[in-house]
């Protein structure tokens, strides 16, 4: 059955003279807000008042994504709306920009500090590049010049093979804003970016190596698994008591996280006021897991089972302030990195309107194959 939405699929291969051979299968799935009323015809997006888009881009999806298999790069971008912002063109723009400049300087023999200099150094002439095309005010006149608010997350994966280590291979993400990048390990999704939102959440380490190898409670686990004002406030008793009996202190009151879920800290093209973008950029570096990996479904599967049960289970419902349901624009990038055609990880890239509406476990269940039906 076809389903609204843009989809691709595609498999790229790169030759090597090395003993394993790195290649790629993947699979898009995007839906916009305005696509979601034509899925279900009694749905109509409502918009909490701090997320009205400019009226002229409502047709538009906001979302983008960027797949370059022949160098082992893949990115969403979410843009961001606003009374004077087109978030269609913003993610677009920066999409094209950012892949002219990945293209044009293609290296397969940078080191890895090399590599994430590099990228770094890609996003922020991406971030000028959106900066230079707002409006200028003349002060003189009191009027501005032509131009638009260009403001978009990004999230890119690439996948580095050491040059001169055959069988080192890293994951290294590059982030700013709140789409994320997941991580298939031993049968588990793992969030490798860091959000900048008000609502970033990271276990400390000690927590992680004296509690959690304990097979203590996963605390962020239990985060993403919330649906309803109701079990925040079950977790804040519970981040109450972890407070007492492991010295933990709680990075937010999780009763606030349907209010203020969307409230991103960095983004492309946003306001310099609050430092320099290279400050801002997360960059995390990842192995590339040794497990062999067997997913059942296609990664043009996973993406739109995600991407349908994000529209059934979520964005088919009136958006509030006390729940897991929010009208936004949908994107799902899956994909599988081989070696000798055998599944080393699977990697999911996701913009917010999937973990807006979906808890992680169904995010899991989607993509690992661990609960295929809708």
């Amino acid at each position: 059955m076809i389903r609204p939405g843009q989809r691709q699929i595609g498999k790229e291969g790169r030759e090597s003279e090395r003993e394993k051979k790195l290649s790629f299968e993947f699979g898009v799935s995007t839906i916009s807000k305005m696509e979601l009323s034509k899925y279900k015809k009694k749905f109509q997006p409502k918009f909490l008042e701090t997320d009205k888009p400019n009226k002229e881009s409502l047709d538009k999806n906001g979302d983008a994504f960027l797949t370059m298999p022949e160098i082992g790069v893949f990115a969403v971008l979410d843009g961001v709306g606003g009374d004077s912002s087109d978030p269609a063109l913003a993610s677009d723009e920066a999409k094209n920009h950012l892949r002219e400049i990945l293209s044009s300087n293609s290296n397969d023999q940078r080191s890895l500090s090399e590599e994430i200099e590099f990228l770094k150094e890609a996003v922020v002439q991406t971030h000028e590049y959106l900066l230079s095309k707002r409006p200028v005010e003349k002060k003189r006149f009191r009027k501005q010049t032509e131009g638009q608010f260009l403001v978009t997350t990004l999230v890119l994966a690439k996948i580095w093979r050491n040059p001169r280590v055959v069988d080192e291979i890293k994951v290294i993400t590059v982030n700013v804003g709140d789409s994320r990048v997941y991580m298939s390990v031993d049968e588990q999704l793992n969030q490798i970016t860091v959000d900048h939102s008000r609502f970033n959440f990271q276990i400390p380490e000690y927590y992680r190596q004296k509690v959690l190898a304990n097979n203590g409670p996963d605390i962020k686990r239990k985060f993403e698994n919330i649906t309803s004002k109701k079990q925040s406030e079950e977790l804040k008793k519970l981040f109450d008591s972890y407070r007492h009996l492991y010295n933990l202190l709680p990075p937010f009151d999780p009763t606030d996280y349907f209010v203020f879920r969307n409230l991103i800290s960095a983004a492309l093209g946003g306001n310099n006021n609050e430092g320099n973008i290279l400050n801002k950029i997360d960059v995390k570096i990842n192995d590339l897991p040794a497990n062999e990996s067997k997913p059942v479904s296609s990664p043009e599967e996973a993406a739109q089972m995600l991407v349908d049960r994000a529209i059934l289970l979520g964005l088919c419902k009136k958006t509030d302030n006390y729940s897991r349901h929010k009208g936004d624009d949908t994107t799902a990038l899956v994909v599988d990195v081989k070696l000798n055609n055998i599944v080393a990880t699977r990697l999911l890239l996701i913009t917010d309107g999937v973990n807006d509406n979906l808890t992680l476990d169904q995010i899991e269940e989607s993509v690992l194959d661990l609960n295929p039906q809708i």
